[in-house]
């Protein structure tokens, strides 16, 4: 049922690379760089939307300006801010006659070669709501020191 709003947020919380030390950070400091193409595995919790636990892959890209980034792919855009070893956003998204929106966290690994995000989601039909949450694991595999 919410499949393509969590695969959006898949790729909001995979796209992380390594450090963006600029002046083009508008005064946001130093920030890990989000730019290039990430594995992403996923595992969802839409119990009580009348799913299940499922397990997904995909395979996410991102760009970022500062310590901004938008990621796209899966029919979804996100946005959200980079701080230290640490990413947060918002997102929304349609799906099933619905829409969902959301909010999710993750911390960057010391490497910025993986990372771990939760997020919490709700979604409505008008009619109808419930909410799940995802957690989300991130490999990079190419991009600024992929190797």
């Amino acid at each position: 049922m919410i499949r393509n709003l969590i695969n959006g947020l898949v790729l909001a919380t995979a796209c992380l690379q390594p450090s963006c030390n600029s002046s083009s950070n508008s005064g946001q400091g130093s920030c890990i760089d989000m730019s290039g193409t990430w594995n992403v595995t996923q595992v969802e919790d839409d119990t009580q939307c009348g799913g299940g636990i499922v397990t997904n892959d995909a395979t996410a890209s991102g760009t970022q300006n500062g310590c901004s980034f938008t990621l796209s792919g899966g029919g979804e855009t996100l946005s959200g801010i980079v701080s230290g070893n640490q990413i947060s956003g918002n997102f929304s998204a349609s799906d099933l006659g619905g829409a969902g929106s959301g909010t999710f966290a993750g911390t960057i690994s010391e490497d910025a070669k993986t990372v771990t995000a939760n997020s919490s989601w709700t979604w409505h039909d008008g009619t109808a709501s419930c909410s799940g949450t995802t957690v989300t694991t991130a490999t990079r595999i190419s991009g600024p020191d992929a190797g």
